[in-house]
C-alpha cells in the first residue's frame, strides 16, 4: 500500500498541473521529514516494480538526492536491503538512461560509505565492481564503468590493488562492439588516469592508442557520445598532460583523422581544443619540428574553411571565433617558428592569390599574430598586407580587413596611428560608403578605435575629407549611434582644429539627440555634444549654454529616477557645470528647483547621482546658489543619518561644506550673519553621524568636509564644548586608523586628522588650547604604556609626529618639549621599527617647527641620529635610510642651527639615500644647491665631488641635479688638477661627464 501511495505521489510530481505538483511536493517532503526510512525503502522497491520508466527515473533521482543526507540515519539492516534491491535493479533494467540514474544512486551510497570509514563495506563495493567487470551481461558491465567513473577518485587506494584487472578490463572493453559500453569505458578510463599519480598513469600508457582508436570508432557511430568522450579526453589533457608526452604524434594524427570525418563542428572543436592543450604543455618540444608545425597549421586552416562565419552572422555559436581563440593560444605557445609558417603562407598568397577564403583566412591569421611581431621587421609587411585587401572586391575579405584594422588600433595605440594614418584614414573614409551594412558597421567600429587610440598622433590634413564623410553618416538610418561614437573620438583627437566645423556638427548632433526617442542614441548624442565643447574656449561655450541646458531639461522631463536620466543626463549636468562655472548662474533655475524638489521625497533610494549633480552646481556657481540655501540645507541635514548609504553620507558632508562656502563668498552682511548657525548646525549633524559610524574610509572622507566647515568662516565661532566634540571624532578616527596594517594608508589617514587639528588651531586659537592636550593625553594613555604592543607604540609615535607637523608651532613650549621628549626617548628603544617611527616623527617636527623651538633638543637628537647611522644590526637599512632623511631635513629647514662645514661632510659619508627615491632626489638636489650657493667651500672637498659623480644619471638623482653636479665639478677643477679627481674616482665613472674629464 505504501509503495502504491508513493507511486501516486511521483505521478503527481510529473503532472502538468502546477497545483497538483505543489501538493505532491508537500506530501513527499512530509514523508521525508516524518518517515524517512519508509520513503527510502519504497523508492528503492519501485525500481523493481513493473511501472513506467519515467516513474522509476524520478524515483532514482529522489533516492540519490535524499540518500546524501539520510543514509547515515538508516539502520544497517535497511541499508543492506537497499543495496541488494539496487544491485538487483541493475540486472533487470535495459533503458540506458534509467540504468545511469540507478548507478548514480549506488555511487552516492558508495561515497557515503567511504566517508563513514567502513573498511569492510568499502571492500565489498570494490569486489562487486571487479566481479561485475567480468560479467557476461552488458547492463552489469555498463553499470560497473558508470559507478567507477564517479567513485574512483574516492577509492584510489583500494583500486590500486587491482591494476592488472583494470588494465585487462579497459583493454577488452575499449574494443567492445557496444557503442555505449565503449563510451562509458572511455570516460571511466580518463577519470582514472586524471586522478592517479604519474607513475601509475604510465602503467596504462600502452592503452593510449586503444583509447584514441575507440574514440574514432564512436565518432563514426554517435555524435552525442562522441562529444562526451572528446570532452573527457580534453579534460584529461588539461589535468594529466604527461600521459600524452611520449605519443604526441599519435595525438596529432588522431586529431587529423577526426577533423576529416563527417562529424559535427562540436566534435571537431573539442578535438582541436585537445590538441591545443598538448601544444601548450609541450610547446618547446613541438616548436622544433617544422613538419609538425606545418601539419598543425593545415589542421587549423581546414577548420577555418569549413566553419567560416565572415560577416558576423547571427549564429548561436560562432565556431570561427572559437577556432581563432584556439589558434591564438597555439600561436602564443609556439611563437617564432609557427609564426614563420603563417607568414610564409601569407607571402605565398601575396605573390600568387588563390580563392577568396584563403585571403580571408590569411588576414585572420595575421590579425592573431601581429602582437607577436611588435619588434619585428615583418610587422610593416603584415600591416600593409591587411591594408591592401581592404579594397578587395570580395565583401568577406573587406570585412576581415576592417576587423584587423580595428584590432591593430587597439594593439598598437599611438604607434599605429603615427606611422599609418595617411594609409588608414582614406580606407576608413572609403568604408563609410559601404553598401553592405555588416562592413559599414565594422568600418565605423574600426574608425572609432583608430581615432580613440591614436593619442593625438594623426595629421590634421585629413580633416576636410573626414568630417563631411562622418557628417553624412550621422543621418544614415540605423548608424547614428555608432557614428556619434566615431565623431566623439575625432573631436577628442583634433579639438581646437575643428573650430570652423563646430556649428555644423553641433547643430546636427543636437538635432539627432533632441528628436530621437531612442535612449541609446540620446546617450551617444549627449556624449558627443559634451566632447564638442572641448573645441571651444570657455568664452565661446557660453554662447551655446542655452542650447545645452534646453536639451538637458527636455531629456530630464519629470522623471529624475529614470536610469537613463541618472546615468547620462545628470552626468552631463555635472560636466557642463564644471565647464561653464560662473556662466551657469543664469541657468540654475532650470535644474536646481527640480533637483531639490525630487530630493525632498525621492522615489529611488539610489540618489548619489542627484547629490553629485547638486554638488557640481553649487561648486560651479556658489554666488548664485544662495536663494536655494534654506531648502538645500534642510535636505542635506536629513541625509546626515546612520541609515544613509556610505556614498550618501560622504556626499551630504561635502554638500554641507560647499553650502558654508556659498554663504562665505556673499558680501551681504545679512547673509553672512547666517554662516555661524548654518556651520554649527552642520557640525552638530556630522558629529552625531560620526558617533555611529565605524567605517574608517567613510570617517576619513567626512573629516575633509568637517575641516572645511571649521575653517571657511575664518573666525572663532565654536565654543570649547563644540571643539571637544570635533576632537572626539578625530580621536575616534585615530583609534580606527591604529587597526590598519598598511603604513602608507595610515600615513595618509593621519594627514586627514592632522588637517582638522590644524584648521581648528588656525581659526580657534583660544578655545582649542585644550584640544591638543586631550588628543595627546588620549594617545599616550592608550598606546604608549609599557604593556602596549610594538605596533601600538609605533602608531602612537606616528600620531605624535603628525600632531607636531600640523600644530607644533602653536603648542606651548613645555608641552612641545614633552612631546619631542617622547620621540627622543624612543630613539633608544631596542626595537628597530620603533626607532624608525620616532626618527620619522622627529623629521616631521624639524620640517614644520620654528628654529627657536628646535634648538633645545637638537644636540640630543643629532647624537641619536648618528647612533642610527652607525647601527650594526642585521637589516639596519631602513633605520639608516630614515636617519639620512632626518639629517637632510634638519639641513633644509633648520640650517641656521648647524655648522654646514661640519655637518655636510659628515652627512655625505652616509649618503646616498636609496629606498625613498622621491625623497632622495629632493634632498640630493637640495645638497647640490647648498654646496653651490651657501657652502661653496665644500666644493673643494674631493669626497663630496666623488659622491655627486657617483649618483649622477641614477634613479636617486633628478635630471635638474645633473647640471648642478657639472657646476660642482667645475668649481672643484678651478683649484685642483683633473688628475686629483680622476685618481679619486673609479674608472667606471669617468665617462659620466666626458667634457669635464
Amino acid at each position: 500500500m505504501v509503495d502504491a501511495q508513493i507511486c501516486e505521489i511521483l505521478k503527481n510530481l510529473l503532472n502538468a498541473d502546477k497545483q497538483t505538483r505543489e501538493v505532491a511536493e508537500q506530501e513527499i517532503q512530509s514523508l521525508k521529514l516524518n518517515t524517512p526510512d519508509l520513503l527510502i525503502s519504497s523508492l528503492t522497491s519501485l525500481l523493481l516494480d513493473p511501472i513506467a520508466d519515467d516513474i522509476k527515473s524520478l524515483s532514482a533521482v529522489l533516492l540519490k538526492q535524499y540518500l546524501a543526507s539520510l543514509w547515515v540515519q538508516l539502520d544497517r539492516h535497511l541499508q543492506y536491503n537497499i543495496k541488494q534491491k539496487l544491485l538487483d535493479s541493475l540486472q533487470r533494467i535495459s533503458n540506458i538512461s534509467l540504468l545511469k540514474k540507478c548507478c548514480d544512486v549506488i555511487s552516492e551510497i558508495s561515497i557515503q560509505t567511504y566517508k563513514e570509514g567502513d573498511l569492510e563495506s568499502r571492500s565489498h563495493i570494490v569486489n562487486f565492481l571487479m566481479e561485475s567487470l567480468e560479467s557476461q551481461t552488458n547492463s552489469m558491465i555498463f553499470s560497473s564503468f558508470q559507478i567507477l567513473l564517479v567513485i574512483y577518485p574516492f577509492y584510489i587506494e583500494e583500486f590500486s590493488m587491482y591494476k592488472e584487472v583494470l588494465f585487462q578490463a579497459y583493454y577488452k572493453y575499449l574494443e567492445s562492439s557496444e557503442c555505449e559500453i565503449r563510451g562509458i569505458c572511455i570516460q571511466a578510463f580518463n577519470v582514472m588516469i586524471s586522478v592517479v599519480d604519474g607513475a601509475e598513469a604510465m602503467y596504462y600508457a600502452e592503452l593510449l592508442q586503444n583509447l584514441l582508436k575507440s574514440i574514432i570508432f564512436i565518432c563514426g557511430m554517435s555524435e552525442y557520445l562522441a562529444e562526451v568522450c572528446l570532452k573527457s579526453l580534453r579534460d584529461l589533457a588539461e589535468t594529466e598532460p604527461l600521459y600524452f608526452r611520449s605519443r604526441i604524434l599519435w595525438c596529432f594524427s588522431f586529431t587529423e583523422n577526426i577533423c576529416k570525418m563527417q562529424v559535427g563542428v562540436g566534435c571537431k572543436y573539442l578535438c582541436m581544443e585537445f590538441v591545443t592543450l598538448i601544444v601548450e604543455n609541450y610547446s618547446q618540444l613541438i616548436s622544433q619540428k617544422k613538419i609538425v608545425l606545418e601539419g598543425l597549421f593545415v589542421l587549423f586552416t581546414r577548420n577555418f574553411m569549413e566553419f567560416l562565419c565572415p560577416m558576423a552572422e547571427d549564429v548561436e555559436i560562432n565556431y570561427e571565433e572559437l577556432f581563432l581563440s584556439l589558434f591564438n593560444r597555439v600561436t602564443g605557445s609556439l611563437k617564432v617558428n609557427f609564426i614563420d609558417i603563417i607568414l610564409e603562407f601569407c607571402e605565398s598568397l601575396d605573390k600568387s592569390p588563390k580563392e577568396w577564403y584563403f585571403i580571408y583566412i590569411s588576414i585572420k591569421c595575421l590579425k592573431s599574430i601581429v602582437k607577436e611581431l611588435e619588434n619585428s621587421e615583418k610587422l610593416d609587411w603584415s600591416i600593409n598586407y591587411i591594408i591592401k585587401y581592404s579594397s578587395s572586391q570580395t565583401t568577406q575579405i573587406r570585412f576581415a580587413s576592417y576587423s584587423a584594422i580595428k584590432h591593430l588600433s587597439e594593439s598598437f595605440p599611438k604607434h599605429f596611428a603615427t606611422k599609418y594614418s595617411d594609409s588608414i584614414i582614406p580606407v576608413l573614409i572609403s568604408g563609410f560608403s559601404e553598401s553592405q551594412s555588416e562592413i559599414l558597421t565594422i568600418a565605423i567600429e574600426a574608425s572609432k578605435e583608430f581615432f580613440y587610440y591614436s593619442e593625438g598622433q594623426v595629421s590634421t590634413k585629413h580633416i576636410e575629407t573626414l568630417l563631411p564623410a562622418v557628417a553624412n553618416l550621422l543621418i544614415k538610418h540605423g548608424f547614428s549611434e555608432k557614428t556619434l561614437g566615431v565623431l566623439e573620438s575625432i573631436v577628442l583627437l583634433y579639438r581646437k582644429n575643428l573650430r570652423k566645423y563646430f556649428d555644423e556638427l553641433f547643430e546636427k548632433v543636437l538635432e539627432i539627440t533632441s528628436t530621437t526617442e531612442n535612449k541609446s542614441i540620446q546617450a551617444a548624442g549627449l556624449g558627443c555634444l559634451l566632447s564638442l565643447r572641448k573645441i571651444l574656449s570657455s568664452g565661446e561655450l557660453k554662447k551655446y549654454a542655452f542650447s545645452y541646458v534646453a536639451l538637458l531639461k527636455k531629456l530630464i522631463g519629470n522623471n529624475l529616477a529614470d536610469e537613463f536620466v541618472k546615468t547620462h543626463v545628470l552626468n552631463a549636468w555635472k560636466i557642463l557645470s564644471k565647464s561653464l562655472r560662473g556662466d551657469l548662474s543664469n541657468y540654475l533655475d532650470q535644474i536646481a528647483p527640480i533637483l531639490l524638489l525630487y530630493l525632498q521625497s525621492p522615489t529611488d533610494l539610489e540618489i548619489e547621482e542627484h547629490l553629485e549633480t547638486l554638488l557640481a552646481l553649487i561648486e560651479a556657481s556658489p554666488e548664485s546658489f544662495f536663494p536655494y540655501m534654506p531648502t538645500a540645507s534642510e535636505l542635506i541635514v536629513g541625509f546626515l543619518i546612520p541609515s544613509s548609504s556610505d556614498s550618501v553620507k560622504i556626499l551630504a558632508c561635502s554638500l554641507a561644506a560647499s553650502l558654508v562656502k556659498v554663504i562665505k563668498i556673499s558680501y551681504n552682511k545679512e547673509i553672512l550673519s547666517g554662516i555661524v548657525p548654518y556651520s554649527k548646525g552642520f557640525i552638530s549633524a556630522i558629529w552625531r553621524l560620526c558617533l555611529n559610524e565605524n567605517d574608517l574610509g567613510v570617517l576619513i572622507e567626512i573629516l575633509g568636509s568637517l575641516r572645511v566647515i571649521v575653517e571657511v568662516p575664518g573666525f572663532e565661532y565654536l565654543n570649547k564644548d563644540e571643539i571637544g566634540h570635533i576632537g572626539r571624532v578625530v580621536i575616534k578616527v585615530i583609534e580606527e586608523i591604529s587597526k590598519g596594517k598598511n603604513k602608507e594608508i595610515r600615513e595618509n589617514d593621519m594627514k586627514a586628522c592632522s588637517q582638522v587639528f590644524l584648521s581648528l588651531f588656525r581659526t580657534h586659537v583660544n578655545n582649542s588650547a585644550n584640544l591638543i592636550d586631550y588628543a595627546y593625553n588620549t594617545i599616550v594613555a592608550k598606546f604608549l604604556n609599557e604593556s602596549n604592543s610594538q605596533r601600538d607604540k609605533i602608531f602612537a609615535l606616528e600620531v605624535l609626529g603628525h600632531i607636531l607637523e600640523s600644530v607644533g608651532d602653536l603648542v606651548d613650549g613645555v608641552k612641545l618639549k614633552e612631546m619631542v621628549g617622547i620621540l627622543i626617548f624612543y630613539m633608544g628603544n631596542q626595537v628597530q621599527n620603533i626607532r624608525i617611527a620616532s626618527i620619522e616623527g622627529l623629521t616631521r617636527f624639524f620640517s614644520s617647527v620654528k628654529s627657536e623651538k628646535v634648538v633645545v633638543s637638537l644636540q640630543i637628537i643629532m647624537a641619536g641620529l648618528e647612533k642610527s647611522l652607525n647601527c650594526k644590526e642585521k637589516h639596519a637599512g631602513p633605520e639608516k635610510e630614515s636617519a639620512k632623511i632626518a639629517v637632510g631635513v634638519i639641513l633644509k629647514h633648520q640650517r641656521n642651527l648647524v655648522k654646514l662645514d661640519l655637518i655636510i661632510p659628515w652627512w655625505v659619508r652616509y649618503l646616498p639615500i636609496r629606498k625613498n627615491k622621491n625623497k632622495a632626489r629632493e634632498l640630493h638636489d637640495f645638497l647640490a644647491d647648498l654646496v653651490i650657493n651657501d657652502a661653496s667651500v665644500m666644493a673643494d672637498r674631493v669626497d663630496i665631488v666623488k659622491f655627486f659623480v657617483s649618483i649622477a644619471f641614477t634613479d636617486v638623482c633628478a635630471k635638474r641635479t645633473v647640471t648642478k653636479i657639472e657646476k660642482i665639478i667645475e668649481m672643484f677643477l678651478e683649484s685642483h688638477e683633473k688628475v686629483v679627481l680622476i685618481q679619486a674616482l673609479p674608472e667606471s665613472m669617468w665617462g659620466k661627464f666626458p667634457r669635464l674629464f
